[in-house]
């Protein structure tokens, strides 16, 4: 009976042809013992811990074989076997590990056997099939120390927000009637439910749930607001609870506070005016330029919400409203508010421990431990230790440097580089004695600030609570002005460069991905799904992004050379921009996003969300779900946002050789998705009118310390040349991987995603890294290593998260990982030996097979084609259009007309081209592995199956094993 047991496991490995490997004679090795009286034996040495096999049997290659290096083993490719390895080998040595735990008959015994007397290799599939034979105990040997309960740790690197959500959510879950009843099933049966989180961060306990963007030192305004994913309205109650205190805070920085303002309602109780919003009201200046205090006290609707006060009960929390602490700060108190809960309530105590362990550093990742990890950490103090856990998340965040090069030591002397903060900024200016009496810079000061991003809107929102530069004015459309005191003392005081000259950061002036235009689109959200199916979706930055174009530039009676701002210097598009501005706040709600820039913002963010061209993108979402369950559902959103720029840029895709035209694409979109708020975007525009601010494209690099007897600390050279003397340079930090120990530490314990880049990781689905042979190991990616590298000049690869610094698109993970959580946590509350690996396997076989997955995609091939006639029509009215905006509206309104007629499009295209037929490639759809393997992240409802499947797994183990004990 048990050859027939092991030859059934035999059976149920992949078939594959016999080519195990034979015994080389030459690599036979024999121990020859001296032919002495006294000599010992050699006792044979203990076998290999099982859990070393189970973590080789986490390789997604089934057929790969298991090697012994050492004390090692490896899953490697049958040809890469080393000469020296003896067949049949890992076998004896797997029989032995299985014996030493389950027992002297442990099932597919006589199967190991078969393989060591025959000398044929041991592969991955023979190892995790007799591991899941084995899970359940069936012979008991007295004195046995078997697998049991056990508790399970999870140890996140960072204390930022995606950690505060993630923790969050897992509690969130964990006080569900339903998730409880299952809890309580697993326990009946004898499980043990011990679930260990543990939070390493490096700042202080006031700090968690802030990260980096988020925490108490950045005073920057906030530029997107919760535009979806449940927290609206947790942030609607904090605002409105904490309304004093918030425009108390924002008092020093009058846009901002317009921000806030149009969102919740005028001053009202608060009674703020201009005086109060300037950093000193009692200097003479600052009442004579303050006289109108009645300016503050006139609130309009700035944000094309329908009675945005607060009064009426419907401010609109889509739109950015705070300060960057300031959310931060909600999120830390909610996250404290659930730890408490966690803490104190019975029910948890039993079952959930929660450390938060503060002021430490993760200066090393150690990912050799079998089916598990060990973190090393120093605290303030220095001390070192480390900690073992069973599985380590990254969540690091954006870790940031200075964008200074190493020899420009000299310059950072005279540069604020840190968060934008007032206190830090004060600090800095008044140790340089740059500060007057009433604590105001002191006019002629020069700064030289660099960006033409969000970032620059920090810098100038700080840099001008110091100067005076700003007042509340409920007359003026943006809700603020540029106070006479500015532009009589500040005048030229504000440099800004950037290294490249027509690129500045959007304004935002629509806050959803819903088509409100007055144009029906040409295409539709099925259609951008056959593009991104097809090849490696480099349609969706090829022919997308014309379809794209063309509609935003029919609806806002432009041509798409304009759209794409060809030939416009940074001069010309600020002041584009501030006409567009000026054309969104003085519009009537209904037609506030009827300007370049909504329009740009919704085609944009429809694409990066998967959901088209649509006006109404929840309805056209449904609809897609259920044509196309197996490819789309669960996936719009940030999932196919992080899945469209990773499959351009996964090594192994031949695009990613030369994919920078497509990044370009990318990155041009994103000026838009990230975009500022309009109240706060026009900052610069009306700096630079009034003369206090100008712009010239440079280098950092061409910074330097000036003779002595300059007018300035600091000299500049820009691109032309132009040389200009500066008191200090103000910028904001970037982001910098090399600055985190604990992604460094990596660095030759991971499969790497560039040679050039060996700390970097190549990651599976649900984030997970793998070791240089492809083996997944128990590390887990959510942090800045995600943003990718430059391989090339030509190439970026390793792009899979893009958004790591959006908050939404952590808040939108996270439920999922909690059901995930949960999952492990029950296969480990069941003794099962390799809970992690287990669950990983689980979701690969939750993948459709080839042929139903061909299946979906055929449905799209009419789909696929009908968007390439539409690009291709755009392409030809643009050419027609000779640059005049009516005609090519003209044209695209023709074209769109005949949108649902395929074979109207096709003779369309072919009388656009004078009789021609135009070649498209033909739809090919990448097969289901290199699709499915551009999603990183799993779609909820995906968990929410894994998650069913392992409280089953767990309940079948604990059920079998109380039958033997009875």
């Amino acid at each position: 009976p048990r050859v027939e047991r092991a030859l059934s496991v035999h059976e149920r490995v992949a078939e594959q042809p016999e080519t195990a490997a034979r015994p080389d004679p030459r690599a036979t090795r024999t121990t020859e013992l001296p032919q002495r009286s006294n000599v010992v034996p050699l006792r044979p040495s203990p076998p290999i811990e099982l859990q070393r096999f189970a973590q080789a049997a986490r390789h997604p290659d089934p057929h790969r074989v298991i090697v012994l290096d050492g004390g090692r083993v490896r899953a490697v490719p049958e040809a890469e076997v080393p000469r020296d390895c003896r067949a049949g080998e890992g076998a004896a040595e797997f029989k032995a590990s299985l014996k030493a735990r389950f027992g002297s008959f442990p099932d597919g015994l006589a199967y190991l056997e078969l393989l060591e007397a025959e000398g044929k290799a041991l592969r991955v599939g023979d190892v995790e099939r007799i591991l899941t034979k084995n899970q359940v105990l069936r012979r008991p040997t007295p004195g046995r120390v078997t697998s049991g309960p056990r508790e399970f740790h999870l140890l996140l690197v960072g204390g930022g927000p995606r950690t505060s959500s993630q923790v969050a959510e897992e509690v969130k879950l964990l006080k569900s009637p339903a998730i409880r009843k299952d809890v309580a099933e697993i326990e009946a049966y004898g499980g043990r439910f011990a679930i260990r989180t543990t939070i390493v961060e490096k700042r202080g306990p006031d700090s968690i749930g802030m990260g980096e963007a988020w925490n108490r030192d950045q005073e920057g305004s906030v530029n997107t607001g919760a535009e979806g994913w449940g927290y609206g309205e947790r942030l609607k109650r904090y605002c409105r609870a904490n309304r004093d205190e918030i425009v108390e805070q924002m008092r020093p920085f009058p846009p901002a506070l317009s921000m806030f303002l149009a969102t919740f309602g005028g001053p009202g109780k608060s009674g703020v005016t201009d005086s109060q919003a300037l950093p000193d009201a009692g200097s003479a200046d600052s009442r004579e330029e303050s006289r109108n205090e009645a300016r503050g006290a006139k609130w309009v609707d700035r944000t094309g919400a329908a009675n945005p006060d607060e009064r009426t009960g419907n401010p609109r929390m889509e739109r950015a409203a705070t300060l960057r602490f300031q959310w931060g700060l909600e999120e830390h108190l909610n996250f404290e508010a659930l730890k408490r809960f966690a803490e104190e309530d019975g029910w948890f105590r039993k079952r959930y421990r929660l450390e938060v362990v503060c002021d430490t550093t993760v200066t090393a990742v150690d990912a050799s431990p079998p089916l598990g990890a060990r973190v090393s950490i120093t605290n303030a103090s220095r001390a070192q230790d480390s900690v073992e856990a069973d599985l380590v998340r990254m969540n690091t965040g954006t870790t940031l440097g200075s964008p200074l090069a190493p020899g420009q030591a000299a310059v950072e002397q005279h540069s604020y580089i840190g968060p934008m903060c007032r206190r830090g900024l004060q600090a800095f200016l008044g140790s340089r004695s740059l500060l007057d009496e009433h604590g105001r810079l002191k006019p002629g000061t020069r700064v030289l600030t660099g960006g033409s991003g969000l970032s620059l809107y920090d810098q100038l929102l700080t840099l001008g609570s110091f100067m005076g530069l700003t007042e509340l004015d409920g007359e003026s459309p943006n809700g603020w002005r540029v106070t006479d005191y500015a532009k009589r003392h500040h005048r030229g005081a504000i440099l800004v460069t950037s290294n490249t000259d027509g690129k500045w950061i959007s304004p935002r002036h629509s806050h959803s991905p819903a088509w409100t235009q007055n144009l029906k689109p040409i295409s539709n959200a099925r259609e951008q799904h056959a593009l991104f199916l097809h090849n490696e979706g480099e349609e969706i930055y090829r022919a997308w992004q014309d379809i794209c174009v063309a509609s935003i530039a029919a609806a806002s009676g432009m041509t798409p050379g304009q759209v794409r701002h060809e030939g416009l210097n940074t001069g010309e598009l600020v002041e584009l921009q501030r006409a567009e501005n000026s054309k969104h706040f003085h519009a009537p709600p209904e037609k506030k996003t009827w300007t370049l820039y909504g329009a740009r913002r919704e085609a944009y963010l429809g694409t990066a969300l998967g959901m088209g061209l649509e006006p109404d993108p929840g309805k056209a979402v449904k609809a897609l779900e259920e044509t196309a369950p197996l490819t789309y559902k669960g996936r719009s959103g940030y999932v196919i946002h992080r899945a469209q720029v990773y499959a351009i840029t996964n090594p192994d895709a031949t695009v990613s050789r030369n994919n920078r035209a497509l990044i370009a694409v990318h990155n041009e979109r994103f000026q838009d998705v990230t975009s500022s708020p309009a109240i706060i975007h026009s900052l610069a525009g009306e700096l630079i009118d009034a003369g206090i601010a100008s712009y010239t494209p440079g280098s950092y690099g061409d910074i330097d310390v000036a003779p002595a007897g300059s007018p300035g600390p600091l000299v500049f050279r820009d691109k032309s040349g132009a040389e200009s003397h500066h008191d200090f340079f103000l910028v904001s930090p970037t982001f910098r991987l090399t600055e985190n120990p604990a992604e460094m530490s990596l660095q030759g314990q991971v499969d790497p995603l560039n040679p050039g880049a060996p700390h970097i990781a190549r990651v599976g689905a649900n984030r997970v890294m793998r070791d240089p042979d492809g083996t997944p190991v128990s590390v887990e990616s959510y942090g800045i290593a995600g943003k990718g590298i430059r391989a090339t000049e030509d190439s970026f690869v390793g792009v899979y998260a893009y958004d790591t610094n959006n908050r939404e698109s952590g808040v939108q993970v996270a439920p999922g990982l909690a059901y995930r959580r949960l999952a492990i946590q029950y296969l480990a509350a069941a003794g099962r030996l390799d809970p992690v690996g287990e669950v990983e396997r689980r979701y690969s076989e939750l993948y459709p097979g080839e042929d139903a997955y061909r299946e979906e995609v055929e449905r799209f091939r009419g789909d696929f084609e009908s968007a390439m006639y539409k690009a291709a029509l755009v392409r030809k009215a643009e050419t027609l259009a000779g640059g005049n905006p009516l005609v090519f509206r003209s044209l695209y309104e023709a074209y769109a007309g005949n949108a649902d007629r395929p074979q109207a499009l096709a003779e369309l295209v072919r009388s656009a081209h004078g009789g021609e037929d135009i070649r498209f490639p033909e739809f090919d759809p990448a097969d289901s592995k290199r699709y499915f393997g551009r999603f990183v992240d799993v779609p909820d409802h995906i968990h929410e199956q894994v998650y069913m499947w392992a409280l089953q797994e767990a309940r079948r183990t604990l059920e079998d094993r109380s039958t033997l004990v009875a």
